[in-house]
């Protein structure tokens, strides 16, 4: 799993579990402490994630500036360990109104609300510096 928040070094933090210890650690050359309880409501939240709306079907290329998705204010990817499962990529751009903000998944063509409960939860840091 990887989360890149906008202004921060272009990889942004990776993530990953060692299934035989159900243990998370960082990618390589991050340094860091995983913050399980920060990472379990943040995992929580994104396996129900909900659209508040459905803003704009059919988005083009051109669209992704208006909704402030070609420079993403956040941007997370998870993969999940078995053999049919495929990456997911969410982005994360302008705000919307009342706490709200725009989103949209990778190569989708969908740009849809996130409300504000879930922006918290998903802008919440849970790798904390030593």
């Amino acid at each position: 799993m990887t989360v890149k928040r906008q202004g921060e070094s272009s990889a942004g933090v990776a993530v990953q579990r060692d299934a035989d210890a159900a243990v998370w650690h960082l990618g390589d050359g991050a340094t860091g402490q995983v913050m399980p309880e920060k990472l379990a409501a943040w995992l929580a939240c994104v396996a129900v994630l909900k659209a508040d709306r459905i803003e704009k079907l059919g988005v083009s290329p051109d669209d992704l500036d208006a909704y402030g998705l070609r420079n993403a204010w956040l941007e997370f990817s998870v993969d999940v360990d078995v053999a049919d499962a495929l990456r997911m990529s969410v982005l994360v751009g302008k705000e919307a109104g009342h706490g709200k903000r725009y989103a949209m998944v990778r190569a989708r063509d969908v740009v849809f609300v996130l409300d504000a409960e879930t922006l918290r939860t998903l802008s919440m840091r849970f790798v904390e510096p030593l």
